[in-house]
């Protein structure tokens, strides 16, 4: 799924991933790496709208049927195809609050709005050293330690 030539592959994509969602495929992981490249796909040929589409139908997918096998692959990318969209990263902010956190994807959200530069540089130590104490306090100094 190379940028630049992925958008060859749009319909092909498009094809596989209806049939499996005709025939209700059992795998499902299969089904959500299909629905993943075609959103990749869609991008690289510039139908945004589209491919977000086809992104909340598989985030939807997965809340109804469970996580699949790349599941924080999905996350990082809800939140990167978001980046310029706040309601949609505050939806996500909102599913990360709520209910059990495995995958701890609390603290990946904000390391995520780090790397997708949705957090401004100069806020970017802070948010840092939150998540840090909020994983580790230990690992956080207060300062008065001489080093």
């Amino acid at each position: 799924m190379r940028a630049g030539w992925s958008k060859q592959l749009v319909d092909i994509l498009e094809k596989i991933s209806n049939l499996l969602e005709e025939v209700d495929d059992f795998d499902f992981n299969w089904r959500c790496r299909y629905l993943n490249c075609l959103v990749k796909a869609m991008f690289d040929a510039e139908k945004k709208p589209e491919a977000l589409k086809v992104f909340d139908k598989l985030v939807d997918l997965t809340k109804k049927r469970g996580n699949c096998n790349f599941q924080e692959t999905l996350f990082r990318n809800r939140i990167h195809l978001n980046k310029d969209n706040n309601a949609a990263l505050q939806a996500v902010k909102k599913d990360t609050e709520t209910g059990e956190d495995p995958l701890a994807l609390k603290h990946l959200f904000v390391v995520q709005q780090i790397k997708s530069a949705v957090i401004p540089d100069p806020q970017v130590e802070k948010e840092l050293q939150t998540v840090m104490s909020a994983i580790a306090p230990q690992s956080i100094s207060s300062g008065d330690e001489a080093g």
